[in-house]
């Protein structure tokens, strides 16, 4: 909505991970118990926007971007990471909530979390700021094999 970020949000330069976390207040402080990607291609409408105005230079995320986003990545200089899908386990540890954005009591689906990420990972580059992309790569290597695969199945298109 051409909206400033809230107050001490700050993403030029920095990281944007799509994600859910499962976390409460314990004994005065944030507890962590979940957190992994979401779906990223849901963000799609705002992405581009995002990238530009706030300077975001890598998307953590599962799925993919499309091709809008890939667009504003290589004028902007951005990268999307992809994440194993359903790793909670894997990444959890690895991260410690750092602070909250419109802390609200209690938690809301619209909180936003800033994260410290320690020895995160897996990640892998499949978007790049060179407009390469890995699914688009393979969805059009799926297509062109889409016809031998029917055939040999016998099935008609």
């Amino acid at each position: 909505n051409g909206e400033p970020l809230p107050e001490g949000m700050r993403l030029d330069g920095g990281v944007l991970w799509n994600t859910g976390a499962i976390w409460r207040h314990v004994d005065g402080e944030r507890k962590l118990f979940a957190t992994c990607a979401t779906t990223s291609n849901k963000y799609d409408p705002y992405t581009p926007e995002m990238i530009k105005r706030a300077g975001i230079r890598a998307i953590i995320g599962k799925g993919g971007h499309d091709e809008a986003c890939l667009e504003a990545m290589k004028e902007y200089g951005c990268v999307y990471l992809a994440i194993s899908g359903g790793c909670c386990a894997v990444y959890t540890p690895n991260c410690r909530i750092a602070d909250e954005y419109e802390p609200k009591s209690p938690p809301t689906d619209n909180q936003r979390l800033k994260y410290e990420l320690h020895e995160f990972g897996p990640l892998f580059v499949s978007m790049d700021a060179h407009g390469n992309s890995l699914f688009r790569e393979r969805a059009e290597y799926a297509r062109s094999r889409k016809p031998a695969i029917y055939e040999k199945l016998n099935i008609r298109s």
